[in-house]
């Protein structure tokens, strides 16, 4: 679910240079930093994060995240998103806005050997901490719909459910040669 924040694990490019597609980026070279395609790049926080932490997590590294959790927040709480747009729960809606981030934004990366722009990466560090924060938000309402039944989200998580059902029904009866 949060991995659909990230903008390139919702999209890819397909265009005269990759007729087969860059596969989520993965083939679209860059260059003047320590990632080599763009979509490591991203994967990085763009050029934040060089390295995954070490698994398991140890007291340094669980106080390396807080510290991170602790910036993000800081910088994008909860009321600095528009109102409605973190309690949706529609994952296709979140990966569609991924995409659009993508294709707006991402993929004005100039390609290798130019190097990417400082003004590039400084936006595209802006971005990582929105869509961090938009998936953790996101997280916590749908955990939240999940498990309280007091929320606000839960009857809309149970509808979710019901309409899911209906559908993987409605499927079925399709299979065996019915008619809707």
């Amino acid at each position: 679910m949060l991995l659909q924040h990230q903008p390139l694990h919702a999209a890819t490019l397909w265009s005269e240079e990759f007729p087969d597609s860059d596969y989520g980026g993965n083939l679209y070279l860059i260059a003047g930093v320590n990632q080599t395609e763009l979509h490591a790049f991203w994967d990085s926080g763009a050029g934040q994060w060089p390295d995954d932490p070490a698994r398991p997590l140890n007291a340094s590294t669980r106080a390396w995240l807080d510290g991170w959790s602790n910036r993000i927040t800081a910088l994008y709480p909860q009321n600095s998103f528009p109102s409605g747009s973190l309690t949706g729960l529609n994952p296709w809606a979140w990966a569609s806005e991924s995409s659009t981030i993508a294709q707006t934004f991402v993929y004005t990366a100039p390609q290798a050997p130019t190097p990417l722009p400082a003004q590039y990466i400084s936006q595209s560090q802006q971005v990582v901490f929105q869509q961090i924060a938009k998936g953790g938000y996101r997280l916590a309402a749908l955990l939240e719909s999940i498990f309280n039944p007091a929320s606000p989200h839960h009857a809309v998580r149970l509808e979710m459910q019901a309409q899911q059902l209906q559908r993987q029904q409605g499927a079925a009866h399709t299979l065996r040669g019915g008619r809707n």
